[in-house]
Formats: C-alpha cells, structure tokens, sequence
C-alpha cells in the first residue's frame, strides 16, 4: 500500500507500507494513520527500540555465559573420553596377560565379555561430536 502525504500542491512524501506491516498493523488494533504519524514522530523510537536493545544486550551477555560454560563442559567431556579409552587400552592388555597366564598354570578361562564390550565401546570412540567413529557395529 502506498500512503502519500501532501503539503502543498507541489511538495508531496510518499511512502510504501507493506503489506506484512498492514496485517500487523490490524491484528494489534491501530489505525494506520496513527501508527505512521508516531513513526514521523519518533514516539515509537524512545520507546519501543531502547527496550528491545536492552533485552537484546542482556541476551548477548547471556549467551556468552553459556557459551562459555558449555566449551568448558566440553573440553572435560573429550578428555575423560580419551582417558576412558586409554583406560580401555591398558585393561585389553591386563586381560590378554591374564588369559597367557592362566593357560600357562593351566588354570581354567576366565568370563571377560563384559570387559570386552566396553573395551570395543570405548576404542571406537574418535573424537567426533556424537562420539561415532562413522563405522557402523557391523564391521
């Protein structure tokens, strides 16, 4: 919609108001004329733009909070991963020297299929960010 406003004969300011504003506009019950005239006022500018940047500056600081935290949380979370699997690494190695020495003293097989499930879990672990090495358990 186009809103024309005449001084005089020759002096005239024309401005287009689009039709998402219109809807808005009506759905908030105002009458067009009374919103532009604010506009050209500058009533709506003290108002309505400082109380948004306000809310927008405590937001950004906010989410720079988190933002830290949330690196921070993570950083952890790989490191105790890649010490799980360090831990994974040395207990494989425990169990295939159990296993020598038991067969060695003739002393029968030791149950380990717990240990050596979480020991597959965690050597597949790679770092990425859902903790997939992107190879699927058929392998």
């Amino acid at each position: 919609m186009k809103v024309v406003f005449k001084a005089s004969r020759w002096n005239k300011v024309s401005i287009d108001v689009p039709e998402k504003a219109l809807k808005m506009i009506e759905k908030s019950d105002f009458e067009l004329i009374e919103v532009i005239k604010a506009i050209c006022n500058g009533e709506l500018e003290n108002e309505f733009l400082n109380d948004n940047f306000e809310k927008i500056e405590k937001l950004e600081k906010e989410l720079f909070e988190l933002e830290g935290r949330w690196s921070s949380i993570r950083f952890k979370a790989y490191q105790l991963a890649l010490d799980n699997k360090n831990l994974a690494i040395q207990l494989s190695g425990m169990i295939a020297e159990n296993a020598r020495l038991r067969k060695m003293l003739g002393l029968e097989e030791g149950d380990y299929r717990e240990a050596k499930e979480l020991i597959k879990r965690y050597l597949v672990f790679s770092g990425t960010e859902n903790g997939s090495s992107g190879k699927s358990s058929q392998d």
